[in-house]
């Protein structure tokens, strides 16, 4: 639903939610509870990692730790770069 995309948005870069994002929610089956910034640990951040890896444009790294079915509890460069293509392809 539109919360979890307003919960990564938020989380992630702390700007107010726009209208009109709640489609790309409905692809997303996890809620961030915190916020996710550069070195942040967690199973949260996993799950950030595997949502990011279903779609070729925001996968975190094609081979190797952060890869799809190699995903990690670490926020790195990868994610970061990620999450910015998830935003940019949303307009957010």
């Amino acid at each position: 639903d539109a919360s979890v995309v307003a919960n990564v948005r938020s989380s992630l870069t702390g700007q107010p939610v726009t209208q009109g994002v709640g489609a790309a929610a409905s692809i997303c089956p996890y809620t961030w509870t915190r916020d996710l910034t550069l070195a942040s640990v967690g199973t949260d951040v996993k799950n950030l990692q595997i949502f990011l890896n279903q779609t070729q444009s925001t996968k975190v790294q094609s081979v190797g730790l952060g890869s799809p079915g190699q995903e990690t509890t670490y926020f790195g460069h990868g994610v970061l770069r990620a999450v910015a293509a998830f935003q940019a392809a949303r307009g957010l």
